[in-house]
C-alpha cells in the first residue's frame, strides 16, 4: 500500500462509526420509513382505499422496493451521522485549540521557555540528521544506489593501507563479468583553470563516457563526451559543472564552445552537468570541471565504481573481480610480490569523520532527551499548577476524556510552534556547519537542505509533543479531581514530586555526560598541540613549484638551485634551503629495507618518507642532528643518506648507525625489478611527527638534491611577519620557470590541519554541551521554584515558628543541591563509559581522565547552586503571615 492510501484509510478509521452509533443510525432509519409508510397509508385510507391497496399505493411512490428505500435511508443516516461527527470534531478541535492558545499566551515566561527547549533540541537533531542523511544514509544519488560500490585494491604498508593501481584493462575486462552491471574508473585532482588574466584552482573529475548514464544524469546544456574525445590526443573537452557554471559564466548559455586554459593547456567547453553530480567519494570536493578519461595502453587508475547485479552480495563481487585480476596477469611483477587485496567499498565507508559524526549522534540523542525531559517536566509542573482549574472544569460536566483531548491539544500545538523555530535553528545550523568547517572536512560540502529535512522536523516535533503530552495529560486526568477542589488540599502529590525530582536528576546526569565528553576532548587537543614536532615551525613557509612530467632532470636541478639563491634575496628571510617534499604530510612510500649485516632479514614490508634535501635544510628547520654529519658535494655520487631516529632504532637496534649501510629491497615503481644501490648512513637527525593524532613518528630517509628524479621544488624559508604569505607570494610571481603550479604552505598552519577535524568535532560537542547544561539548569530552576511555591504555607509555618531566612535558604538550596549531585554522580558514571565512542577520535585519550570530570562536576555544581538563586530568594522573602493567613 502506497503512503498517501495508508494516510486516507486511516483518516477514514479515524472517523468510521463506532458498530453501536451506526446500528443506531440505521435503527433510527428504520423507524422513519415506517413512520412514512403508517401515514400514508393512514392517508391513502382515509381517501377511499383499502389497507392492502393503500399499501401497494404507498410502497409504489417509494420507487417499488421497500428494501431499497430501507437501504437508501440507512446509508443517508450513516452519512449525516459521519458528517455530524466531523464537524463535531472540528468544532472541538477549534475550540481546543483557541483555548490552548490562550493559555500558552497567559503564561509568556513559561511558553518561551518550553518553545525554546524544543527549538534547540529538534533544532540540533534535525541538523544532525541533515549531515547524517547527506553522509551516511544517502552519500549518493546514482541509480540503485545501494549497490553502488567503490572498488580499490590496497597494500598494507606498516600500520595503514595505500592504494594500488588498477588496470584499466582490467575494468574492460570486469565488465564481463555476471555479479556486476557496470563498472567506471575515475580520477580526480585539482589544476589551474585561466580565465582571462585570472587563474582559479579547480577541482578536477576526470571519468569515462559512460560514467554520467552510470550516474543518472544528464546534460544541463550542451552533450556528454564523445567517442574520439576518449581516445589518446583526441580533442581536448571539458564539461563544467552547474555550480561552477553559474558562480563564473552567470549561467550564460554562451558558454559552449569557449576555449579555456587548464594548467596551460588549451580546452573546449562542450557542456554542462547538473550542480547534484559527484564522484562516490566523499574525500575529495565535489568536482568544478569534469575531462575526459582518454588513456595510453596500460594506463591505470586508484579507484573504479561499480553497480552489482541485483541479489549479488559484495563479497561474491570481490572474489569474481580477484579472480579475473589474478587469470589475466595484468599487474606487474613489482605489484604483484605486494599481494594487493582487493576491497569493495560503499562511499561512506571511507569517511575519515565518520566515528566523529558516530560521536556527535550520539551527543545530539543525549541533548534531544534532555530536552524533551525538560519538557515533559515543565508540562507535568504546569499540569500540576493547573489541578484546580482542572477540578472546576470536571465539576461543570468536561469529562476525563474531554480533559485529556484539552492537554494533549496543548501539548502538539506548543510542539507545531516549537518545530517551526526547529526548522530555523537545524538550517541555521546546516548553514554554520558548511561555512565554519575546516578544509580538511570536505565532506561537509555535501550537506544540503532539502524538504526531507523539513518533513523529519515537523514529524519529530509533533511525535514529542504528542507523546510527552499523553503521558502528562492521563497523569493529570487520572488525578483526584474532586479532592483537589478543597480548599486545603495541596495542588501536588508525592508521586508527581518524585517524578519531576527523576527528571531533573535525569537531566543533570544527560548534561554531565555531554560537558565531560567535551572536557576530554578539550583536554586531549590541548595536549596534542603541546607535541614536540621534532622542528622549530615557528615563521617556516614552503614555497613548491611542481614541474612538468616532459620536462629534463637536469632543467629541474638547475631550476632548484637557482630558485634558493633567488629566495636568499627574499627580504626578512631569516633562513632559506631546498627540498624536494614539504617537512611534514609528504606521502609515506612502501619500503623493505635490509643491512649489510644482516642482508635479506629486514623484508618486511612497510613505510617510510623519502625526502631529497640541500646540505643546510636541517639548520634551517632547526633539527640538530643527534649524530654524524650533513651532505657534502660528494654525497650524490657515494649514495649517502641521513635517517631519522626511529629509522636507525628499527634497523640497529643495538648499535650506532654511522657508517653502516642499507637498502630498500622495493625500490620505487619505475625503476623496474632493479635493486637499489646501498646507502651509507652518515647522519641521524631527530624524528618528525607526521601525524599528531596518532603521535608517532614514521621512518625518514633523506637524500641529496640529485640523488633521484625531483617532480617538485619546495623552497622552505623561514620568515616572520604578518605579510609573509604576501611576500611569498610576490616571490613566486617573480619567478620565471615552467611549473604547472605553485603552492604556498604555511608549515604551522600545515601541522594545525592535522588537528582541524578533532578540533571541529570538539566546537560543536562544546556548543550541545552547553545547551545540555543550560536546558538542565532551567528544569532545576523549574523543579526549584514549583517545589518553593508548592511548599509556601510550610515556610511560612517554620519561620512563625523560629526558622531563620539562612535556615530556609539552606533548605531550598539543598534539595537543588542533591538533585544535582544525584544527577553528577551518574553523569560521571555514564561520561567513563562513553569514553570509547571520543577514543575513536583521539586514539590516546584516557578511559579516565581525573581532570575533565573534576571539572564536569564542578562546573555542574557551579550552574546547579546558580539555578537555585531565584528560588531561594522568593523562599526567603515569604511573608509568614500572609502565607499562614488560609489556614
Amino acid at each position: 500500500m502506497s503512503f498517501d492510501r495508508a494516510i486516507r484509510a486511516g483518516v477514514r478509521r479515524l472517523f468510521r462509526l463506532p458498530v453501536r452509533t451506526r446500528d443506531l443510525a440505521r435503527a433510527d432509519a428504520d423507524a422513519e420509513l415506517d413512520a412514512f409508510l403508517e401515514e400514508r397509508i393512514d392517508y391513502l385510507v382515509q381517501r377511499g382505499m383499502t389497507p392492502a391497496e393503500a399499501r401497494v399505493e404507498a410502497i409504489h411512490r417509494l420507487g417499488g422496493s421497500p428494501d431499497d428505500a430501507q437501504a437508501i435511508l440507512r446509508q443517508s443516516a450513516v452519512h449525516r451521522e459521519r458528517r455530524l461527527r466531523i464537524q463535531d470534531a472540528i468544532d472541538d478541535l477549534r475550540a481546543d485549540t483557541g483555548f490552548a492558545l490562550r493559555a500558552l499566551r497567559r503564561s509568556p515566561g513559561w511558553t518561551a521557555v518550553a518553545l525554546l527547549t524544543i527549538a534547540l533540541g529538534v533544532g540540533a537533531t534535525t541538523t544532525t540528521f541533515g549531515v547524517a542523511d547527506a553522509l551516511l544514509l544517502r552519500p549518493i544519488t546514482y541509480p540503485g544506489a545501494s549497490r553502488v560500490y567503490v572498488v580499490r585494491r590496497e597494500v598494507a604498508v606498516g600500520k595503514q593501507n595505500t592504494g594500488a593501481p588498477i588496470s584499466l584493462d582490467g575494468v574492460r575486462e570486469w565488465r564481463n563479468a555476471r555479479t556486476i552491471e557496470a563498472a567506471e574508473p575515475f580520477h580526480s585532482g585539482e589544476a589551474s583553470l585561466g580565465l582571462g588574466p585570472d587563474t582559479v584552482t579547480v577541482q578536477v573529475g576526470i571519468v569515462g563516457r559512460g560514467f554520467l548514464a552510470f550516474a543518472g544524469a544528464h546534460p544541463v546544456i550542451g552533450r556528454n563526451f564523445t567517442a574520439d574525445e576518449m581516445v589518446l590526443h583526441g580533442p581536448a573537452v571539458i564539461l563544467l559543472s552547474e555550480s561552477f557554471w553559474r558562480r563564473q559564466y552567470g549561467g550564460s548559455r554562451d558558454v559552449l564552445g569557449k576555449v579555456v586554459h587548464i594548467d596551460s593547456m588549451p580546452v573546449t567547453i562542450v557542456g554542462v552537468v547538473p550542480a547534484s553530480l559527484a564522484l562516490p567519494d566523499l574525500t575529495r570536493a565535489k568536482p568544478d570541471v569534469w575531462a575526459p578519461l582518454a588513456p595510453e595502453p596500460g594506463d591505470m587508475v586508484q579507484s573504479v565504481a561499480v553497480r552489482l547485479t541485483p541479489g549479488v552480495s559484495p563479497e561474491a563481487a570481490t572474489a569474481e573481480l580477484a579472480a579475473i585480476v589474478a587469470r589475466s596477469q595484468i599487474d606487474s611483477s613489482w605489484w604483484r610480490d605486494l599481494h594487493p587485496q582487493l576491497r569493495l567499498i560503499r562511499p561512506q565507508d571511507r569517511l575519515g569523520f565518520r566515528h566523529a559524526l558516530t560521536m556527535l549522534i550520539g551527543a545530539v540523542v543525549l541533548l534531544m532527551l534532555v530536552a524533551s525531559t525538560n519538557v515533559a517536566h515543565l508540562l507535568l509542573a504546569r499540569a500540576t499548577a493547573r489541578q484546580r482549574e482542572l477540578a472546576i472544569r470536571y465539576a461543570l460536566g468536561a469529562g476525563r476524556r474531554r480533559l485529556l483531548r484539552q492537554l494533549i491539544t496543548e501539548s502538539v500545538i506548543l510542539a507545531m510552534m516549537g518545530g517551526a523555530l526547529a526548522v530555523f535553528v537545524g538550517w541555521t545550523g546546516l548553514h554554520l556547519l558548511t561555512s565554519t568547517r575546516p578544509a580538511s572536512l570536505v565532506a561537509l560540502s555535501y550537506v544540503t537542505t532539502h524538504r526531507g529535512t523539513l518533513a523529519f522536523t515537523s514529524i519529530l516535533a509533533i511525535a514529542i509533543g504528542l507523546s510527552i503530552g499523553v503521558i502528562s495529560g492521563l497523569r493529570s486526568a487520572q488525578d483526584d479531581l474532586a479532592e483537589t477542589l478543597r480548599v486545603s488540599a495541596p495542588t501536588g502529590s508525592r508521586t508527581g514530586r518524585r517524578l519531576r525530582s527523576g527528571l531533573v536528576i535525569g537531566e543533570v546526569a544527560l548534561s554531565a555526560m555531554l560537558l565531560v565528553g567535551a572536557l576530554i576532548l578539550i583536554h586531549a587537543v590541548v595536549n596534542l598541540q603541546r607535541m614536540p614536532l621534532g622542528f622549530d615551525a615557528r615563521g617556516l613557509y614552503t614555497v613548491s613549484f611542481w614541474f612538468r612530467p616532459n620536462e629534463a632532470q637536469a632543467s629541474r636541478l638547475a631550476f632548484a638551485t637557482a630558485l634558493q639563491e633567488k629566495g636568499a634575496r627574499i627580504p626578512g628571510a631569516e633562513g632559506v634551503t631546498m627540498a624536494a617534499g614539504l617537512p611534514i604530510g609528504f606521502r609515506a612510500l612502501a619500503a623493505a629495507f635490509e643491512t649489510a649485516e644482516h642482508p635479506g632479514v629486514s623484508g618486511k614490508l612497510g613505510a617510510a618518507d623519502i625526502n631529497l634535501v640541500a646540505p643546510d635544510y636541517f639548520s634551517v628547520m632547526g633539527m640538530r642532528l643527534i649524530a654524524g654529519r650533513t651532505f657534502d658535494p660528494g654525497s650524490v655520487v657515494n649514495h649517502e643518506v641521513i635517517i631519522s631516529q626511529t629509522l636507525a632504532r628499527l634497523l640497529w637496534p643495538n648499535g650506532a648507525a654511522i657508517g653502516h649501510r642499507f637498502r630498500n629491497v622495493r625500490p620505487p615503481r619505475g625503476m623496474g625489478d632493479s635493486v637499489e644501490a646501498w646507502q651509507t648512513v652518515i647522519g641521524v637527525a631527530p624524528d618528525i611527527v607526521d601525524d599528531l593524532l596518532e603521535g608517532s613518528a614514521p621512518p625518514e630517509v633523506y637524500r641529496p638534491l640529485g640523488s633521484d628524479e625531483l617532480y617538485r621544488a619546495a623552497l622552505v624559508v623561514r620568515l616572520q611577519g604578518k605579510n609573509a604569505p604576501s611576500r611569498l607570494a610576490q616571490f613566486a610571481k617573480s619567478v620565471e620557470a615552467n611549473q604547472s603550479r605553485t603552492e604556498i604552505e604555511n608549515v604551522r598552519g600545515q601541522v594545525a590541519r592535522g588537528m582541524e577535524e578533532p578540533r571541529f568535532t570538539t566546537l560543536v560537542l562544546v556548543v550541545l554541551a552547553v545547551l545540555g547544561v543550560l536546558l538542565a539548569a532551567v528544569g532545576l530552576f523549574g523543579v526549584i521554584s514549583y517545589s518553593v511555591g508548592q511548599r509556601t504555607r510550610e515556610i511560612g509555618v517554620r519561620m512563625t515558628f523560629g526558622a531563620t531566612r539562612a535556615r530556609i535558604a539552606r533548605l531550598v538550596v539543598g534539595e537543588g543541591i542533591v538533585l544535582a549531585l544525584c544527577g553528577i554522580a551518574l553523569g560521571l558514571v555514564g561520561a567513563v563509559s562513553a569514553t570509547r565512542l571520543i577514543q575513536h577520535v583521539l586514539p590516546n585519550v584516557s578511559r579516565f581522565d581525573p581532570v575533565s570530570l573534576g571539572a564536569g562536576a564542578i562546573v555542574l555544581l557551579g550552574v546547579s547552586l546558580a539555578a537555585c538563586i531565584v528560588p531561594m530568594m522568593r523562599a526567603t522573602g515569604v511573608d509568614p503571615v500572609i502565607a499562614v493567613r488560609a489556614e
